[in-house]
C-alpha cells in the first residue's frame, strides 16, 4: 500500500500565489497611484481620487478634478484621468496599461496596451499633470510617431509595430525540425515526384504517391502520440468579486460614538483567530461619490470561501452605527482560450491565462455563508452588550437578523450562466436580472466592458466558414466579370501581349474586412488599395517578363517559375492588406502557410491535375479544383483570425 508522503498531488485544483500577475496588477495600480498624489501635491490640489476595490479586475484609478479658473465666475475646468492595468500572461511584458485623459476644451489622449515598463510612477504623474493643464502631453504620448513608424512597418513582412509586446519565446514554438515535420517534408518531395510520374505515365509514380501517403500518416500518428498537457499562471488567494446580498442586520448606539475604533479591532482580533477555519479578516476601505462630494469609509470583511460578511462601524456623531451585509460572491477564476501552444521533445503545451467568470453558488455555499454571519454577529453582540455595561447604557436593541430569500438567492446565482434548461430554468433567469446588483458589480461590468472594447469584433458566423465561402464566391465572382467583360489585351510588343485580369480579388477582401469589424471606411480603403496593387503587380510583373524575355513563346520554358512568381507576388498583395488592417494577421506563421497551401497548391493542380482529370474523364471539375488551394488558404487566414478574437488578442 502506498504510504501518504508517497501521493501525487493531482488534483484538478489551480495553484494559489499571492505574487501572480493579478496581484502585480494592483502592486503597479498603487504605485501609479502614489505617481498622482504626488502630482497632485506639487499642483497644490485637492482632488478626487478613486481606486477599484478589492475583488475588481482588472484594478483601476480614476482621478477627478475641478479646477478653479482666474475668474470664479467663468466656472471650473474638469479633468478625468483613468488608469487600468491588465495582466498579459506569457507575454514580453506581462502587464500592459491602458490610460485616458481628459481636460478643458474636451482635448483627450489615451493609449492602450502598452507594456508595463513605459509606465511607473513618474508616468503617472506627468498624465496626471497633463490632465490637470499644468503640462505638456506626457513623454510616453508620442501619437504621430507611433502612426508613421506603424505605417512604415505595415509594409515590411514580419516587422512589427512600436509597443509590440510579443509572446515569449518560451512560450511559443521556435522553428526546429522534429520527427513529424521532417517525415512531412520528405512526403512531400515524394509526393511531388510521384504526381509528375503519374502524369507522365509511369508506373513509378503511383508508387511515390502511396509512399507520401504512408509519410503523411506516419506524421499524422506521430502528432497523435504527443502528450498534450496545459499551462496555466498561478491565480491570486483573493476571488474575484460579484456579490449578491442574502442576509443583513443593523442598529444604532446611543453614546458610544467615541468607541467605533476599539470595536472595530476588538472585531478585528475576535474574528482574525478563525484562521484555522480558513475564515479570514481584512480592513478595506471604500470610495464612493455622493450629490456633494465623496467619500472614504473603511469597513471589515470576513471571508470564507464564497461567502462575504461586511461590518460597517461608523460615528454618527455621539451615536455609533453597526452593521453587517452577507453575500454570496458569484465570481470567480476561471481559463481562457489557448493564448499560444509550443511543441518540444513530445510534449504539446497549451498555454491559458486566468480571467473573472461566473460561479453558481450551492446550498453548501449558502451553509459557510449562515455559518460566518452568525460567527460575525454573535462576536458583535457580546461586544455591544459588553461595551454597553461597562457605560451603564440603558437601550433595548433588537438582535434579529433580516434574513433573505434562500431560494432567490441562489435562482440568481444561475443568471450568469449557460441559457440551456427548460422554461423554467430560463424564466427564473429573466426575472433574477431584474434584481439590483451591487456597487461592486457594477464598477466590475464597467471596468471589463471599457478594457474589452476594441476594433475587431466576433461574428455570429464564425471566420473560418465565412472566410472558405469568400474564396468560392472570388471564383464566380471573377468568372462571371470576366464572361461579362471579356479578356482586355495589353501589348507590350510585336511579340509580347497578356489578357488582364479584372482585380476581383479586393472586393471580396474588402468584405472580409468589413465583416471582421473594421468599418467601412477602412474596408473600402483596403479595396482600393488591394485593387491598385493588383493592378500593378499584373503590368509590373508582365513587363519583366517582357524586359526578359521579350516573346511569350520564351516564357513557356520557364512556366512553373512565371506562375509561382505571378501567385506569391498576388497573395503578398493580398496579404499585405489584410495585415495592415488585421493585426492577428501579421504573423510570419499566418504568412508561411498561406503561401505553401495557396501557391504550392495551385503549382500542384496547374502542373498535375489537368491530365489526371482528363484521364478520368471529369473535364468539368477542373475550375473547382482550381479553387480548392484557395479555399484552403482563405479558411486558414479565417481560422487564424477566429483564434485571436476567440482570446481577446485582436
Amino acid at each position: 500500500m502506498v504510504s501518504q508522503l508517497e501521493l501525487v498531488d493531482a488534483r484538478p485544483v489551480r495553484p494559489a500565489s499571492r505574487s501572480s500577475l493579478w496581484e502585480g496588477a494592483v502592486a503597479l495600480r498603487d504605485h501609479m497611484t502614489q505617481g498622482i498624489h504626488q502630482a497632485l501635491d506639487d499642483a497644490g490640489i485637492d482632488a478626487l481620487v478613486l481606486v477599484s476595490q478589492p475583488g475588481v479586475y482588472p484594478p483601476w484609478v480614476r482621478l477627478e478634478a475641478w479646477v478653479p479658473t482666474a475668474n470664479p465666475r467663468a466656472g471650473r475646468r474638469r479633468c478625468e484621468l483613468e488608469i487600468i492595468v491588465a495582466p498579459a500572461a506569457y507575454r514580453e511584458d506581462e502587464l500592459v496599461v491602458t490610460a485616458r485623459a481628459k481636460r478643458d476644451s474636451g482635448t483627450t489622449i489615451e493609449v492602450t496596451n502598452r507594456p508595463s515598463h513605459e509606465f511607473g510612477s513618474q508616468a503617472a504623474r506627468e498624465w496626471a499633470a497633463f490632465a490637470l493643464g499644468r503640462a505638456e502631453p506626457p513623454s510616453n504620448y508620442t501619437p504621430l510617431a507611433d502612426a508613421l513608424i506603424g505605417l512604415i512597418v505595415a509594409f515590411i513582412p514580419l516587422v512589427h509595430g512600436p509597443h509590440h509586446n510579443a509572446i515569449d519565446s518560451r512560450f511559443r514554438n521556435q522553428f526546429s525540425l522534429t520527427g513529424a515535420k521532417c517525415l512531412v517534408l520528405v512526403s512531400a518531395v515524394v509526393g511531388f515526384v510521384g504526381f509528375q510520374g503519374a502524369a507522365s505515365g509511369s508506373g513509378a509514380g503511383a508508387v511515390g504517391i502511396v509512399l507520401a501517403l504512408a509519410g503523411l500518416i506516419g506524421a499524422a500518428v506521430m502528432v497523435k502520440r504527443r502528450v498534450d498537457v496545459v499551462a496555466v499562471p498561478p491565480q491570486p488567494t483573493a476571488a474575484p468579486r460579484t456579490l449578491a446580498l442574502v442576509d443583513s442586520w443593523h442598529t444604532g448606539l446611543s453614546g458610544l460614538g467615541d468607541q467605533g475604533v476599539a470595536l472595530r479591532e476588538e472585531m478585528e482580533r475576535a474574528l482574525g483567530a478563525n484562521q484555522a477555519a480558513d475564515i479570514h479578516c481584512a480592513l478595506e476601505t471604500h470610495s464612493y461619490r455622493t450629490p456633494n462630494g465623496y467619500e472614504h469609509r473603511e469597513r471589515l470583511v470576513v471571508t470564507k470561501g464564497q461567502s462575504i460578511v461586511q461590518v460597517h462601524i461608523h460615528p454618527f456623531g455621539d451615536d455609533l452605527f453597526v452593521a453587517w451585509h452577507a453575500y454570496l460572491n458569484r465570481a470567480q477564476w476561471g481559463e481562457s482560450t489557448a493564448l499560444s501552444h509550443r511543441v518540444a521533445d513530445g510534449v504539446a503545451v497549451t498555454f491559458r491565462d486566468l480571467q473573472p467568470v461566473h460561479y453558481a453558488p450551492n446550498q453548501f455555499d449558502l451553509i459557510d455563508l449562515s455559518s460566518l454571519s452568525e460567527l460575525v454577529h454573535r462576536h458583535l453582540e457580546r461586544a455591544i452588550k459588553r461595551l454597553m455595561s461597562e457605560r451603564a447604557i440603558d437601550q433595548e436593541i433588537d438582535f434579529t437578523i433580516i434574513r433573505g430569500d434562500r431560494a432567490r438567492s441562489l435562482d440568481r446565482g444561475q443568471e450568469a450562466g449557460p441559457a440551456s434548461g427548460g422554461l423554467l430554468q430560463r424564466v427564473v433567469q429573466r426575472a433574477a436580472r431584474w434584481q439590483r446588483p451591487s456597487d461592486t458589480e457594477v464598477t466590475h461590468s464597467v471596468v471589463v466592458a471599457e478594457q474589452r472594447d476594441g476594433t475587431l469584433r466576433r461574428r455570429r458566423f464564425s471566420h473560418t466558414l465565412v472566410w472558405a465561402v469568400a474564396a468560392l464566391v472570388l471564383q464566380f465572382v471573377s468568372t462571371g466579370l470576366t464572361q461579362a467583360l471579356g479578356y482586355e489585351q495589353i501589348h507590350y510588343g510585336p511579340g509580347y501581349s497578356f489578357y488582364f485580369l479584372p482585380p476581383t480579388t479586393a472586393i471580396v477582401v474588402g468584405f472580409l474586412l468589413w465583416y471582421a469589424g473594421t468599418g467601412w471606411g477602412p474596408a473600402l480603403m483596403g479595396t482600393l488599395l488591394l485593387a491598385a496593387l493588383s493592378i500593378a503587380q499584373q503590368f509590373g510583373i508582365h513587363f519583366i517578363l517582357w524586359t526578359v524575355f521579350s516573346t511569350n513563346a520564351n516564357t513557356r520554358a520557364f512556366q512553373l517559375p512565371v506562375n509561382a512568381a505571378f501567385l506569391v507576388t498576388a497573395l503578398g498583395c493580398t496579404l499585405l492588406v489584410m495585415a495592415i488592417f488585421l493585426p492577428p494577421l501579421r504573423a510570419p506563421s499566418a504568412w508561411l502557410v498561406a503561401l505553401i497551401v495557396w501557391v504550392g497548391g495551385q503549382l500542384i493542380v496547374q502542373s498535375y491535375l489537368p491530365e489526371i482529370i482528363d484521364a478520368l474523364g471529369s473535364r468539368e471539375l477542373l475550375p473547382y479544383a482550381y479553387t480548392a488551394p484557395r479555399l484552403l488558404a482563405f479558411g486558414y487566414l479565417g481560422h487564424r483570425l477566429q483564434r485571436a478574437l476567440a482570446a481577446g488578442r485582436a
